[in-house]
């Protein structure tokens, strides 16, 4: 029969007693101290403060002076971070020995990518729509003298012919009728087609260009805090 003594169990005590402040010390040290250094070194090397990281992030000078405590943190504030230093999340870290966490971060990362592949293109598309925006703007304005001037010579033509006077009076009002529509009707419409008409129809065809127009992703593409 097997008896313990206070003498055994003293011994007992203090074998068990380092193992399990081992264990307690390794699982989230090792992530926790990768992240503590490089927080504080990216953010030294660029010669920010807290309060200055903290701003460019949103997040408070607390947070970050417990992230950069080895305080976890969630897939958000990861991103917020990496976006303020211009960087991917996984150089956030020296490495991660977290195998779920490894995965969360780089799953993270390959979202921004594509977040950013489809903001590029996004991008793209609208200049090569405003160029084409302003090509079409162009052509209308030159189409619209043509038509101007068309008119100034279909009126100073009339007047050439039904100048002698010879002709009916009918004639000459309509000759008044011509100027009268050249500088003032015309003008009028032509403003009206251009700046109320043309645009509309442009916005129609080229909506990214058109005046507001956000040409960015909205809402959070990168994933819920964990």
């Amino acid at each position: 029969m097997n008896t313990t003594t206070p003498e055994n169990a003293s011994e007992m005590s203090e074998y068990n007693a380092p193992s399990s402040a081992s264990a307690a010390s390794t699982t989230p040290q090792t992530e926790t101290a990768h992240t503590l250094s490089r927080i504080a070194q990216l953010r030294k090397e660029r010669g920010w403060t807290q309060q200055y990281l903290a701003s460019l992030t949103g997040l408070t000078v607390r947070t970050i002076q417990r992230m950069e405590a080895g305080e976890n943190m969630s897939l958000e504030t990861l991103r917020l971070l990496a976006d303020a230093f211009g960087i991917s999340v996984g150089e956030l870290f020296d490495s991660v020995d977290d195998q779920p966490r490894a995965e969360d971060i780089h799953r993270l990362d390959r979202e921004r990518e594509e977040v950013e592949q489809r903001r590029v293109a996004r991008e793209r598309e609208r200049a090569l729509q405003s160029r084409k925006r302003s090509e079409d703007m162009r052509m209308a304005r030159h189409l619209s003298s043509l038509v101007y001037v068309a008119a100034a010579m279909v009126c100073g033509a009339y007047y050439m012919i039904v100048g002698s006077g010879s002709m009916p009076r009918i004639w000459t009002y309509l000759g008044t009728a011509c100027w009268i529509l050249l500088w003032v009707g015309i003008p009028l419409i032509m403003r009206f087609v251009l700046r109320v008409w043309l645009p509309r129809k442009l916005d129609e065809k080229y909506p990214l260009s058109a005046e507001g127009a956000y040409s960015g992703d909205g809402g959070n593409a990168y994933g819920a805090d964990e």
